[in-house]
């Protein structure tokens, strides 16, 4: 199989790479960043791509959906040390083919992952299993209790934005925004807003609000040097 291994860890890189060629299969690249994955993977289509789920531009699960429209063959397995509630919510909706948890997983998890691509077999660790497992069985869970629009809310919230700050970059009215942070309060059973930001870090909101961050100020960043 021809393979791209995009993790911003070089470590990490490397191990995949060793586990790829042990295994007789074409490493195509070994990159770091979204920008230089999505590229290579327009150009070669890639049977198999391991992806960092946080990137130094985007994340993986963001450029999943792009790279899924334009090389449907591509096999995507996520890699990632992140293993909240709301980050497995995330990859279960995400066109993935597989996930490989950093801080449980080893190099034979990595080989296990390429035989089971090899074949059409999905490879997910049992960390991802079992959060799965626990999600779908519990009725509480707030992906079940949650609108999309109020998650997206409640992940601003969790960088403690005003109701202002927030109906501006959604494009909604302050109003609206007070009836999705009282609605979260009350769906989630929380004693205000200290305690909807608390429940919010708790279950990951704050990762991709960080990463929503980083994205945007990369983007300044790279605008300002043109």
């Amino acid at each position: 199989m021809t393979i791209i291994i995009t993790d911003d860890v070089i470590m990490f890189r490397e191990m995949i790479f060793s586990a790829c060629i042990k295994e007789r299969h074409h490493v195509i690249a070994s990159l770091s960043t979204a920008s230089e994955t999505l590229a290579l993977c327009f150009t070669h289509h890639p049977d198999v791509l391991f992806l960092d789920a946080r990137l130094p531009d985007s994340n993986g699960i963001a450029i999943s959906h792009d790279i899924s429209k334009f090389s449907p063959s591509t096999k995507i397995i996520i890699v990632s040390a992140y293993t909240s509630d709301l980050f497995f919510l995330k990859l279960s909706k995400a066109p993935i083919f597989g996930f490989i948890d950093k801080t449980t997983d080893t190099s034979k998890a990595i080989a296990v992952a390429l035989k089971s691509a090899f074949i059409g077999k999905r490879f997910f660790s049992s960390s991802y299993q079992q959060a799965i497992r626990r999600q779908n069985n519990d009725p509480e869970f707030f992906g079940k209790l949650l609108t999309n629009r109020e998650q997206e809310v409640l992940r601003l919230i969790a960088l403690a934005q005003t109701d202002e700050e927030i109906a501006c970059e959604l494009g909604i009215a302050a109003r609206t925004v007070q009836g999705h942070r009282s609605n979260l309060i009350t769906k989630l059973n929380v004693d205000g807003t200290p305690k909807l930001i608390q429940f919010a870090i708790n279950n990951g909101f704050n990762y991709f609000s960080l990463l929503f961050t980083l994205m945007i100020f990369n983007i300044i960043m790279n605008v300002s040097e043109i």
